[in-house]
């Protein structure tokens, strides 16, 4: 399994998470007809460890999870249960064994819909690191 499906299985396991969001954890792009809230998170980096000798094992990568929502609120609710969720996770998920996963950052983004049109959503960004044994 990849590293995806494991932070996916880690969101869907946490039963605030999946209180708030049910199942809409999307890899990528939400799908255009989705119900918010929501979460979609992709890769931003992936750095495998290396040393002069070649690839050590393991790697780091950086993923953005976005949560989305029609509600500023709702949106904060949803970044702070996947900090909670994600933040100092070790152990075996979707058969990828991690090490360890830390909050980089978290800030906020709003989309508006085209033409001074009301608010689409707000979302909460939040940077986290995966270490891979």
């Amino acid at each position: 399994m990849s590293i995806s499906a494991a932070i996916r299985a880690i969101l869907i396991a946490d039963s605030t998470v999946l209180g708030l969001v049910g199942q809409k954890i999307y890899p990528g792009l939400i799908p255009d007809s989705y119900d918010m809230p929501a979460i979609s998170f992709e890769r931003d980096d992936d750095q495998r460890h290396q040393g002069l000798s070649g690839y050590l094992g393991g790697s780091e990568a950086t993923y953005a999870v976005s949560c989305w929502s029609g509600d500023y609120d709702e949106a904060e609710s949803v970044g702070d249960a996947v900090i909670l969720a994600l933040e100092d996770y070790s152990g075996t998920s979707a058969s990828v064994a991690i090490q360890h996963i830390h909050i980089i950052d978290s800030d906020d983004e709003i989309h508006r819909a085209p033409a001074n049109q009301p608010l689409t959503r707000y979302g909460r960004i939040v940077t986290i690191g995966v270490f891979i044994k």
